[in-house]
């Protein structure tokens, strides 16, 4: 079917008209056909390849259409006369159906283009040989008013999916503003019924046509969500029974988690979700080498909980690159092209069983482009990158390395594409020639976008790398000298029969600050906390249960009455009281709640408790000698200008910005050599701005040795009272814009300086800040 579609193009070839729907992309064998704006000269249409270099070809104009023949894959760009860089144009190869499907992209079509052209993307993805592809869905815009459903434009975007033969798989991460109390929509609903309900009719209506559900995206950071993970359990648990009971061969992943977040993905399991996801499901934003890294700790948390054998789904893998004039300059498109090779095999030997580059339409994020195509749906070179490794890789089962001798810096990896043994190879470390055991028989080459390049000479295995990564394509079992360096799990047990319970516990805080990075509530010590505790029976029969509350050690708690008959389909909620102790303890405390019904136990309900540094009498304060203007550095993004000065025994930061979408001031002061702040559990400062702001978010930083930083990560906002808080050092998340820490945590021993400043969205800023101490809480 994809050979006869035929794609109207309209080329600037004259600097007047634009590409029309759907985009400059052919299948390899089919003539390249361009509507001119007006006629040409053919002979001064040049076509250039993805190395620049010109391609020769017999150009002619058949009555409005200028003929280029049959081009081999890959990109190209064309110009006629003056046309500076010319126009681009994909020729990807023909798309080959496999049964793994592994390498696939996240499309967001609903979101990120116009349902006018949700057949021309649908289109495009099956051009390229998707077969998966992530879609995003608002469940607020879904369900307006609580039982009434309006599907809208999800509707059209799955039918043109499944009309291309493209399967979907759905993701939603915020709720209607009814279902809760305060009308927040980035966190959990008030009633779990609600989320029941409503993934119910979602898997019942999209039945065929939506295949997996992704229970929110990102839960782990606060962008996402501000809740920790016994919040998020409970949501899931709720979702996902509702999900089987709309279709029962739809298929739940977990959260997609962005971060190592090891404290949150720990919780979800100590909160008893294992029975609840049939895919576990991460993104990674990073560099192909910390792939294997980043999946070994996902796998470490999954063995230690006892989580089911599951499929692994990557469903977030992107590039971000800074737009120019809205999309990607010429050489961040290559650097797009190059990456999409690397980071596929990279999540191959991290153990995926599917991967999703992100993301595939035209997308800016604060001035950063993650997306294939363009602001018209014309394709980056990266486009034509991803067809082509779709092709080549086929099955995409990962064989191991590839050894290579006498060479520093080279990645080879092995590939079984099904019918074909594929070696990915790049050089790091600049321009080598290297010899690679490719077997006795012939082997094909061809660059990152699918173009055939010279084959090494027959039997030699010598071939030419640089950073650009290259497919070497031998028969299938002709490289038997591999080594075996893929990320598995150690300890994976098999599935329970029995499926999970259908009663479920949840216990809610009524009042208490989330420590997101810790995964935990604050609360004061000495002091009670009230509690909600809710139970829910998902089921269709009345139901006789048992609550168990269990408080952390030197804690109490009021326990309710213990026994309740749910109805079908129904809830208790109950009131109780947790009190805290005066002790200094500030490590995280857990409460857990179950519940003890017709033989069964729900899983548990697991809450961390942290006392509020700010109502512990320190034994030990020492004041930090920060109050000069001279030691501290200004620190602005890109856009902005800082100043700062002292003042009666006060810093005043200020700041401003005359463009730039990421606006940020993190003013700093620097150490000649490490201090030493072990003794010490806390820091506390006087933060004042020049507004009331909710929107600007006021941070602190602490650089180790070697410059990683960590932060407060979901921070203060902004307010023009003076305001005293105390952070626990604890509580400091690792920053990932700094450099890597070897060891991934803050070393105290070993501090070289501080930031303070703020994320903001306004033109000017003004901060104060005074009385920088460190805080010893525990007795010595």
């Amino acid at each position: 079917m994809l050979t006869k579609i035929v794609i109207a193009v309209v080329l600037v070839l004259a600097g007047s008209v634009a590409i029309a729907a759907p985009a400059a992309v052919f299948v390899a064998g089919q003539r390249v056909r361009l509507k001119l704006a007006s006629p040409v000269d053919p002979t001064r249409v040049v076509v250039t390849d993805y190395a620049g270099l010109p391609v020769a070809i017999r150009a002619r104009m058949a009555g409005e259409l200028l003929d280029l023949g049959a081009l081999p894959p890959g990109f190209y760009r064309v110009a006629a006369g003056s046309d500076g860089n010319g126009q681009a144009i994909a020729v990807v190869p023909r798309a080959r159906r496999t049964r793994s499907a592994r390498l696939n992209v996240d499309a967001a079509h609903a979101w990120l283009i116009s349902p006018d052209r949700f057949d021309d993307g649908a289109q495009l993805l099956a051009l390229a040989g998707v077969q998966w592809v992530r879609e995003r869905m608002n469940w607020g815009e879904v369900e307006r008013s609580r039982g009434q459903f309006s599907w809208g434009r999800y509707d059209a975007v799955a039918r043109a999916d499944r009309a291309r033969g493209l399967r979907v798989y759905q993701v939603f991460h915020s709720v209607p503003a009814w279902s809760r109390a305060d009308g927040a929509t980035n966190r959990y609903p008030d009633d779990l019924l609600d989320v029941y309900r409503f993934c119910e009719a979602a898997s019942r209506h999209y039945a065929g046509m939506v295949e997996a559900w992704e229970v929110w995206n990102e839960a782990d950071i606060p962008g996402f969500s501000v809740d920790p993970a016994s919040e998020y359990a409970a949501f899931l648990k709720a979702a996902y029974l509702g999900f089987k009971a709309g279709h029962s061969r739809a298929r739940v992943t977990q959260v997609s988690l962005a971060l190592a977040s090891p404290r949150f993905h720990e919780n979800l399991y100590r909160n008893g979700t294992q029975g609840y996801f049939d895919i576990f499901n991460y993104h990674i934003y990073a560099d192909p080498a910390a792939y294997a890294a980043r999946a070994a700790g996902h796998f470490a948390v999954l063995d230690h909980h006892a989580v089911p054998a599951l499929p692994v789904w990557l469903t977030e893998a992107g590039i971000a690159l800074r737009a120019v004039g809205g999309g990607l300059s010429p050489a961040d498109q290559r650097r797009q092209a190059e990456f999409i090779p690397k980071s596929l095999v990279a999540s191959l030997v991290a153990g995926t069983d599917r991967h999703f580059f992100f993301v595939f339409p035209h997308y800016l994020e604060n001035g950063v482009e993650f997306g294939l195509l363009d602001g018209q749906m014309r394709p980056y070179p990266g486009y034509a990158a991803l067809a082509s490794a779709i092709r080549l890789l086929g099955e995409a089962r990962y064989r191991g390395s590839v050894p290579v001798a006498g060479a520093s810096g080279v990645s080879a990896r092995l590939v079984d594409s099904g019918d074909r043994d594929v070696v990915v190879a790049w050089s790091d470390g600049g321009q080598q020639t290297v010899t690679l055991p490719l077997g006795d028989g012939p082997v094909r080459a061809y660059n990152c976008v699918g173009t055939p390049l010279p084959p090494p000479e027959a039997g030699t295995g010598r071939v030419d790398l640089g950073p650009a990564p290259i497919y070497l394509v031998a028969r299938r079992g002709a490289i038997t000298r591999v080594i075996d360096d893929a990320v598995r799990r150690v300890e994976a047990p098999a599935r329970p029969a029995l499926p999970p319970p259908s009663v479920v516990v949840r216990v809610r805080p009524r009042a208490a600050v989330v420590l997101k990075g810790r995964d935990a509530y604050q609360v004061p010590a000495g002091l009670p906390v009230p509690l909600e505790v809710q139970i829910y029976s998902f089921s269709g029969a009345p139901v006789a249960c048992r609550l168990r509350l269990t408080p952390p050690d030197g804690w109490t708690v009021s326990t309710p009455a213990p026994e309740h008959t749910l109805p079908a389909m129904g809830r208790a909620v109950l009131d109780c009281t947790l009190m805290a102790p005066r002790s200094a303890a500030l490590d995280p405390r857990a409460l857990e709640a179950v519940v003890e019904y017709e033989g069964r136990r729900s899983s548990p309900a697991m809450l961390d408790f942290a006392l509020d540094p700010a109502t512990l009498a320190p034994s030990r304060v020492e004041p930090l000698p920060v109050a000069a203007a001279a030691a501290w550095r200004d620190n602005v993004s890109e856009g902005g200008t800082a100043s700062h000065e002292a003042e009666d025994g006060e810093l005043r930061f200020a700041a401003e910005w005359r463009d730039g979408a990421d606006r940020w001031t993190y003013p700093s002061v620097e150490w000649p050599s490490p201090r030493d702040w072990s003794a010490f559990e806390a820091i506390t400062v006087e933060v004042a701005a020049d507004a009331d702001d909710p929107e600007t978010t006021v941070r602190l930083m602490v650089v180790e040795e070697g410059g990683a930083t960590y932060f407060t990560e979901v921070g203060f906002a902004a307010s023009k009272d003076w305001r005293r808080v105390v952070i626990p050092l604890a509580d400091l998340a690792y920053g990932p814009f700094s450099p890597t820490d070897p060891n991934g945590r803050l070393d105290l021993d070993r501090v070289t300086g501080l930031r303070l400043g703020a994320n903001t969205s306004r033109d000017r800023l003004k901060l104060r800040a005074r009385n920088f101490r460190l805080l010893q809480l525990r007795p010595r």
